[in-house]
């Protein structure tokens, strides 16, 4: 039993005129102190790494993910050739369109990935021999 624990029990022993919590009411209160540490730790992510995290990257989609906010993220994945690592696009769901191609936008070179799935430095269609095609709408 973890020291942690042990002091829970001790503290429960002394309280309740020497007879010890039963299993039930510690289970009760680990569950109660994890709920508080998540809890903490869910406004941590919030307050100060999601803040930080840039748009389109793989880490912005990994801090959604965790806070189950990445339902509204495309589902379009692609395959990097030299590695093997499969990419998630980290834009949002419905962006797909495969006639508004990267940079064409506005006349000239921008940037932008169009209409394209786009992942950090990595731009696809869902045509790519290496792509698989969103399913979100």
């Amino acid at each position: 039993m973890s020291e942690a624990l042990v002091g829970i029990a001790h503290r429960d022993w002394a309280r309740r005129g020497g007879r010890s919590a039963g299993a039930a009411e510690l289970a009760v209160h680990i569950a109660e102190v994890r709920q508080s540490d998540l809890v903490r730790l869910e406004a941590l992510v919030r307050g100060t790494v999601l803040p930080r995290t840039h748009p389109n990257t793989t880490a912005r989609r990994r801090v959604l993910e965790a806070l189950g906010e990445a339902g509204g993220l495309c589902t379009a994945r692609t395959v990097e050739m030299s590695s093997g690592d499969v990419i998630l696009c980290t834009r949002k769901a419905g962006h797909y369109d495969p006639d508004d191609l990267p940079g064409s936008s506005a006349g000239g070179r921008t940037g932008r990935p169009g209409g394209w799935h786009l992942a950090g430095g990595a731009i696809w269609s869902d045509i790519g021999a290496a792509g698989y095609p969103h399913t979100a709408v």
